[in-house]
């Protein structure tokens, strides 16, 4: 979970952490079937014609991640620049993280090569229209299955910093605006169930019920329903930086492999 790693941890060092867990996957794929591997990072995908430029094809789903990129391209000035509204931020920082995170490209990349290891297999359009919930389902039991062959792979880990059940939670909350965040920006408030759960514990109190205190179980099953300005810089900088590693060496593969040594982002 975000909230319970080690937040001292610098983005070099996250950068350089990213990198080893994704050499670590890439290898582990490639050395099942490198013929899968290459498919797994570079997907046949339905090409549309530009109208301008006739015979223009453009790749679907590559221009689809560019434009999630562009996203944060465009806004990354104003979300690093501390002398602007720190409310505002936060709204842009939560929008551009999931925005990328709702992104079927690589998700359907990082499938296949977990399919691959656990698997020796590949599937078109894996995970390809598939709620965020839902993608991160199904990489959870591929990381299982991979488990079940003596494979305890760290992008397991890394993925789980970036998606999780609190940060599903935030997300569905950001995206129904179920949140406040008060005028100075201090923090994010996530209103969904709040009502309904205060209500409950004045009702147990009204009856004279004791209110037992939390064990270690229920305090982990409980969902986070407030983050710091830090903590949403937190998640925002983990998957800016994860995507960034990850189709730098995605990239790099298939610029090794192409003659013209050209390739377009993720």
């Amino acid at each position: 979970m975000v909230e319970s790693t080690d937040k001292s941890i610098g983005t070099e060092d996250l950068y350089k952490k990213y990198e080893r867990v994704l050499t670590e996957l890439f290898g582990h794929a490639k050395s099942v079937s490198k013929k899968k591997f290459l498919s797994s990072l570079s997907p046949e995908t339905e090409t549309i014609i530009d109208g301008e430029l006739v015979r223009h094809r453009i790749d679907i789903p590559d221009m689809e991640i560019q434009e999630t990129i562009h996203t944060h391209s465009v806004l990354e000035s104003y979300i690093r620049n501390e002398k602007e509204d720190r409310k505002t931020r936060i709204k842009l920082m939560l929008l551009v993280s999931f925005h990328i995170l709702e992104a079927d490209r690589w998700h359907s990349i990082l499938g296949n090569l977990l399919k691959v290891i656990a698997e020796n297999n590949y599937e078109l359009d894996l995970l390809v229209d598939d709620a965020l919930k839902t993608k991160r389902n199904k990489i959870e039991r591929l990381l299982k299955k991979c488990k079940s062959k003596g494979l305890n792979l760290s992008i397991e880990q890394a993925y789980d910093e970036i998606i999780n059940d609190n940060i599903l939670f935030l997300r569905n909350a950001f995206f129904h605006s179920q949140y406040h965040i008060p005028p100075n920006g201090s923090v994010i408030l996530i209103t969904k169930g709040a009502v309904r759960e205060l209500l409950k514990t004045l009702d147990r109190i009204r009856q004279c019920k004791t209110l037992k205190p939390m064990t270690d179980q229920s305090k982990k099953q409980r969902r986070k329903t407030q983050y710091r300005f830090d903590e949403v810089q937190e998640i925002y900088r983990r998957v800016i930086t994860f995507i960034t590693v990850f189709a730098l060496k995605r990239n790099q593969i298939l610029r090794d492999l192409s003659p013209t040594g050209k390739r377009s982002v993720c």
